[in-house]
């Protein structure tokens, strides 16, 4: 059970009496909380609130378990203080999670920030599925997602775009602009099918008779296979415009928004300083003007 996680929960509705006033201090929505406070009852084996017409009030076991409840938060606070100037440091390690290899360069920007904090170690983890910030695999998420998770807390970036390429050499033996001229190599989630991917979708509304005759979770193998001359690929604009001048627009008309891409952390290292200043170049850098803050 992830006690002091739920309890915290419970302790801001047994201090306000109101699941509404909890939610607003927590900053999280109504339903939360209660789903949070069902988890704890559940897990303890026994019930905390009477709900009444007034509100919330502690039942003989809430009453029982507050006072040991307030003890584990003043332990934590004691702690957290502890740790205080360690966290305010710009130094030590930041575990930071991005998108796999070939969909967004990142490292120069890595360069310009580990220029400005040298004493701030990047660890980082590329992977094209999503690491629970919730369960601490990492500080920071750099990721394609429409409906960032609960508690976490960041900045929305600019969306990265794909286009349809091929290579220099296939398309001029092809010598077509046309979708169905290709055969397709195409990227989808890992371990779901390609009806999950938002390129195959896309490429059904363009191409009338789609041939995938590829399909794989790692962008890296979709730009091997477009350069080998297996078929056509939706890549990302910025790797191939910086890094593969071999590789050709079928129609440069044609362009695919992938994801909304946001740099994300959980809400409690808010305050730390070396993610904030992380987080605040990686926007600065990335920003989506027209997003909404």
């Amino acid at each position: 059970m992830n006690n002091w996680d739920n309890l915290r929960y419970y302790l801001a509705v047994a201090r306000s009496g109101t699941v509404s006033a909890a939610a607003k201090k927590l900053n999280v929505s109504h339903a939360t909380v209660l789903r949070r406070i069902e988890q704890c009852e559940s897990e303890l084996g026994i019930k905390l609130f009477k709900h009444l017409q007034s509100g919330y009030v502690l039942s003989t076991a809430g009453e029982k378990l507050l006072s040991q409840v307030e003890d584990m938060e003043s332990l934590t606070l004691d702690i957290e203080r502890d740790f205080q100037d360690q966290d305010q440091a710009l130094s030590g390690p930041l575990k930071v999670t991005q998108p796999g290899n070939g969909i967004i360069d990142l490292y120069p920007l890595y360069a310009q920030f580990r220029q400005l904090y040298p004493q701030i170690e990047l660890d980082i983890l590329p992977s094209a599925e999503l690491v629970d910030l919730n369960r601490h695999e990492a500080d920071i998420a750099i990721r394609f997602t429409d409906t960032p998770q609960e508690l976490l807390i960041g900045h929305q970036l600019k969306p990265i775009q794909f286009r349809p390429y091929v290579s220099q050499t296939l398309m001029q033996s092809t010598d077509s602009k046309r979708f169905e001229d290709y055969d397709w190599i195409l990227w989808r989630p890992t371990n779901r099918s390609l009806d999950d991917s938002f390129q195959y979708d896309w490429l059904k509304k363009h191409c009338k008779n789609p041939k995938v005759v590829m399909q794989t979770s790692s962008v890296s193998d979709i730009i091997s296979a477009v350069r080998a001359g297996i078929g056509a690929g939706m890549l990302s604009e910025q790797i191939i415009t910086n890094y593969y001048p071999d590789f050709a627009i079928i129609n440069a008309e044609k362009t695919l928004a992938g994801k909304q891409l946001w740099v994300l952390a959980h809400r409690d290292l808010r305050n730390i300083k070396r993610v904030k200043v992380f987080m605040r170049f990686i926007r600065d850098a990335l920003a989506d003007v027209d997003a909404p803050r």
